[in-house]
């Protein structure tokens, strides 16, 4: 083989991390340099730094469809949201000792749900279809034999893209059997139009470099604000939420990036186009391998992952050779990158552990254009065909 190196990289791992967005550093910088007051001062130097911490609220608020601003909490990122959700559900002294996931949660997720299971809370990952979708008789009849404190489902598969189907429908379920319901949302920023208000969603997670904001900080949706149990003590920041000087320069980014998901979520035009480069790359991928695969293809899924079976090649050999290649992609969750095992999320839809094991996740950005997207494929295809021959 011939490497592109010439040609620079190509980057199809936004499901791992995104670049700043275009007028996120620009808004983020006033913050790094002469705006530097601390928010939580009584001073009039602090008052425009408190000022954009707010408006950056209300960014996020209108990216999750929030009715108010206070509604959102700023954090570090999504797994501090997500465990948060935990805390907020769980540390009230609820007498409900059961927590609900699927078996194809992130790692957060997991480790939260761990979190409480050494407290003493009973934990059951409740098993899905061979898409990744809900069981949801399941669903019910789990909820009605034993009281239920918490219900933590994915929104969108970080894997396979598959998103869970009328998550408003999702929570009634909940709900009628006196569960709440966190949904982490980390991967549907910008890919699907989110309605947490309306879904009546307990708690919804979410984390800014999925989206073109910078790494470290997140945001919590929490429908009923309640500081009676912050899961950060200090100085009662986050309306007594979430204690600590908050992260203002990123906070700013993390708006500036919302509002620029919020258009492009909402914009069928561009989901569409999105969603057509995606299934250019896989049409062009089956018809030149045999017995290649997509993984929750029958699925709704956001429009910009797939996560391809590549027969007969396990992915811890192909990933180093399509870098070679110029092409940047994974073999699943960025967090089990140096850990070669089959994905449990596709073990989890009860996919063999040799096909598992040879399966890649690429995953386009909003910038992503179709000389790209055919690059991709003809390294893809010729990675495929080299090994194929034993060379």
């Amino acid at each position: 083989m011939v490497p592109l190196g010439s040609i620079g990289p190509l980057y199809l791992d936004y499901n791992a991390t995104s670049p700043l967005a275009p007028g996120v550093l620009e808004a983020m910088l006033p913050f790094l340099r002469e705006e530097y007051h601390n928010p939580s001062s009584a001073s009039e130097a602090a008052r425009p730094i408190r000022q954009a911490v707010e408006v950056a609220r209300r960014g996020v608020a209108e990216l999750v469809g929030a009715r108010q601003p206070n509604q959102i909490v700023f954090t570090s990122g999504g797994t501090e949201s997500i465990h948060a959700a935990f805390h907020m559900a769980l540390a009230t002294g609820n007498e409900r000792r059961k927590i609900v996931l699927s078996s194809v949660e992130h790692s957060a997720s997991k480790g939260a749900a761990q979190t409480w299971q050494e407290r003493g809370y009973e934990v059951l990952a409740l098993p899905v279809d061979s898409q990744g979708l809900p069981h949801l008789d399941l669903l019910e009849e789990t909820l009605a034999a034993s009281p239920v404190a918490l219900v933590s489902w994915i929104l969108a598969n970080n894997e396979t893209g598959v998103v869970l189907p009328d998550p408003q429908d999702f929570a009634e379920r909940v709900h009628r059997h006196g569960a709440r319901l966190h949904v982490d949302a980390v991967q549907a920023p910008g890919k699907l139009p989110l309605h947490a208000q309306d879904w009546q969603v307990d708690w919804l997670s979410v984390s800014g470099h999925k989206f073109g904001a910078p790494k470290g900080v997140g945001a919590l949706y929490e429908r009923v604000p309640s500081p009676s149990s912050p899961w950060l003590q200090g100085g009662g920041q986050e309306s007594g939420r979430r204690g600590g000087t908050e992260n203002v320069a990123s906070v700013v980014g993390l708006g500036a990036a919302a509002l620029r998901a919020h258009l492009q979520a909402n914009d069928p035009t561009f989901l569409s186009q999105w969603e057509a480069l995606r299934d250019r790359l896989e049409q062009t991928v089956l018809e030149a391998i045999p017995g290649a695969g997509i993984h929750g293809q029958a699925a709704q899924r956001v429009p910009n992952t797939t996560f391809l079976s590549i027969p007969g090649q396990p992915a811890e050999l192909l990933l180093p050779l399509l870098e070679g290649e110029g092409l940047l992609c994974s073999a699943g969750s960025a967090c089990d990158a140096n850990h070669w095992a089959p994905s449990p999320v596709l073990l989890a839809l009860g996919v063999p552990p040799e096909v598992a094991a040879g399966s890649l996740r690429l995953s386009l950005g909003p910038q992503t254009n179709q000389v790209e997207i055919d690059r991709a494929a003809e390294i893809l295809i010729r990675v495929f065909r080299w090994l194929a021959q034993g060379a």
